[in-house]
Protein backbone atom coordinates (compact mmCIF):
# COMPACT_ATOMS: atom_id res chain seq x y z
CA UNK A 1 0.00 0.00 0.00
CA UNK A 2 1.33 3.41 -0.96
CA UNK A 3 2.08 5.61 2.04
CA UNK A 4 0.49 9.07 1.76
CA UNK A 5 1.85 10.54 4.97
CA UNK A 6 5.25 10.90 6.58
CA UNK A 7 6.26 8.45 9.30
CA UNK A 8 6.69 11.34 11.73
CA UNK A 9 3.78 13.12 13.44
CA UNK A 10 3.00 16.71 14.34
CA UNK A 11 3.42 17.67 18.00
CA UNK A 12 -0.36 17.20 18.50
CA UNK A 13 -0.23 13.65 17.10
CA UNK A 14 -1.80 14.45 13.73
CA UNK A 15 -0.33 13.09 10.51
CA UNK A 16 1.98 14.92 8.13
CA UNK A 17 1.14 14.83 4.40
CA UNK A 18 3.93 14.06 1.93
CA UNK A 19 2.70 16.85 -0.34
CA UNK A 20 0.85 20.14 0.04
CA UNK A 21 -2.90 19.80 0.49
CA UNK A 22 -3.61 23.36 -0.71
CA UNK A 23 -3.35 24.04 -4.45
CA UNK A 24 -3.07 27.81 -4.29
CA UNK A 25 -1.90 29.22 -0.96
CA UNK A 26 -4.24 31.92 0.30
CA UNK A 27 -7.17 30.67 -1.80
CA UNK A 28 -7.90 27.53 0.23
CA UNK A 29 -8.57 25.22 -2.73
CA UNK A 30 -7.77 21.58 -1.97
CA UNK A 31 -5.08 20.11 -4.19
CA UNK A 32 -5.49 17.04 -6.37
CA UNK A 33 -3.30 15.29 -3.80
CA UNK A 34 -5.80 16.17 -1.03
CA UNK A 35 -8.63 14.73 -3.12
CA UNK A 36 -6.54 11.62 -3.71
CA UNK A 37 -5.90 11.20 0.03
CA UNK A 38 -9.62 11.53 0.82
CA UNK A 39 -10.48 8.98 -1.89
CA UNK A 40 -7.87 6.55 -0.53
CA UNK A 41 -9.22 6.99 3.00
CA UNK A 42 -12.75 6.29 1.71
CA UNK A 43 -11.50 3.09 0.02
CA UNK A 44 -9.87 1.90 3.26
CA UNK A 45 -13.02 2.68 5.25
CA UNK A 46 -15.09 0.74 2.70
CA UNK A 47 -12.75 -2.26 3.01
CA UNK A 48 -12.97 -2.10 6.80
CA UNK A 49 -16.78 -1.97 6.71
CA UNK A 50 -16.82 -4.98 4.36
CA UNK A 51 -14.62 -7.00 6.74
CA UNK A 52 -11.73 -7.05 4.25
CA UNK A 53 -9.31 -4.96 6.31
CA UNK A 54 -7.95 -6.44 9.50
CA UNK A 55 -5.83 -4.65 12.12
CA UNK A 56 -3.76 -7.11 14.10
CA UNK A 57 -2.90 -6.31 17.73
CA UNK A 58 0.66 -7.62 17.43
CA UNK A 59 3.14 -9.00 14.92
CA UNK A 60 5.45 -11.99 14.61
CA UNK A 61 8.35 -11.56 17.04
CA UNK A 62 6.40 -9.45 19.56
CA UNK A 63 6.39 -10.42 23.23
CA UNK A 64 3.02 -11.15 24.83
CA UNK A 65 2.29 -12.01 28.46
CA UNK A 66 0.26 -15.07 29.46
CA UNK A 67 -1.39 -15.56 32.84
CA UNK A 68 -1.08 -18.97 34.44
CA UNK A 69 -2.58 -18.63 37.93
CA UNK A 70 -1.52 -20.71 40.94
CA UNK A 71 2.09 -21.25 39.88
CA UNK A 72 5.34 -19.73 41.15
CA UNK A 73 5.61 -17.32 38.19
CA UNK A 74 2.01 -16.67 37.09
CA UNK A 75 2.95 -14.26 34.28
CA UNK A 76 4.93 -15.88 31.50
CA UNK A 77 6.50 -14.12 28.52
CA UNK A 78 5.53 -15.58 25.16
CA UNK A 79 6.94 -14.74 21.74
CA UNK A 80 4.64 -14.65 18.72
CA UNK A 81 5.72 -17.30 16.21
CA UNK A 82 2.97 -16.88 13.65
CA UNK A 83 -0.52 -15.53 13.13
CA UNK A 84 -3.11 -17.27 10.98
CA UNK A 85 -6.54 -16.29 9.81
CA UNK A 86 -8.27 -19.56 10.54
CA UNK A 87 -11.72 -19.06 9.10
CA UNK A 88 -14.49 -16.67 8.30
CA UNK A 89 -17.72 -17.86 9.86
CA UNK A 90 -20.92 -15.85 10.24
CA UNK A 91 -18.96 -12.66 9.40
CA UNK A 92 -16.59 -13.37 12.30
CA UNK A 93 -12.85 -13.30 11.68
CA UNK A 94 -10.93 -15.86 13.70
CA UNK A 95 -7.22 -15.19 14.01
CA UNK A 96 -5.00 -17.72 15.76
CA UNK A 97 -1.82 -16.46 17.44
CA UNK A 98 0.83 -19.16 17.94
CA UNK A 99 3.36 -18.40 20.66
CA UNK A 100 6.42 -20.01 22.25
CA UNK A 101 6.97 -19.72 25.99
CA UNK A 102 8.72 -21.63 28.79
CA UNK A 103 5.98 -24.24 28.71
CA UNK A 104 6.26 -24.86 24.94
CA UNK A 105 4.00 -23.77 22.11
CA UNK A 106 0.48 -22.53 22.70
CA UNK A 107 -2.16 -20.89 20.61
CA UNK A 108 -4.58 -18.10 21.43
CA UNK A 109 -7.30 -16.24 19.57
CA UNK A 110 -7.93 -12.51 19.24
CA UNK A 111 -10.73 -12.84 21.82
CA UNK A 112 -8.15 -14.06 24.36
CA UNK A 113 -6.26 -10.75 24.32
CA UNK A 114 -7.13 -8.92 27.51
CA UNK A 115 -8.41 -12.12 29.13
CA UNK A 116 -5.69 -14.81 28.94
CA UNK A 117 -2.89 -13.07 27.07
CA UNK A 118 -1.78 -9.43 27.20
CA UNK A 119 0.18 -6.96 25.09
CA UNK A 120 2.13 -5.60 28.10
CA UNK A 121 3.33 -6.92 31.44
CA UNK A 122 1.45 -4.09 33.20
CA UNK A 123 -1.87 -5.22 31.69
CA UNK A 124 -1.16 -8.82 32.74
CA UNK A 125 -0.23 -7.77 36.29
CA UNK A 126 -3.42 -5.70 36.61
CA UNK A 127 -5.57 -8.61 35.40
CA UNK A 128 -3.80 -11.03 37.76
CA UNK A 129 -4.40 -8.68 40.71
CA UNK A 130 -8.07 -8.44 39.69
CA UNK A 131 -8.32 -12.25 39.49
CA UNK A 132 -6.67 -12.69 42.89
CA UNK A 133 -8.93 -10.03 44.43
CA UNK A 134 -12.05 -11.81 43.16
CA UNK A 135 -11.19 -14.99 45.07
Amino acid sequence: MERLTENKRNSDGTGVSKQSLIDRPGKGYPSNYARYIVTRLAELEDLEEQGLLLRLPCKVGDTLYCITPYVKEPIIEAHVLQMNIKQFYNKRIIVRIDVMNKMGESCYFLDDIGKKIFLSREEAEAKLAEMEGAE
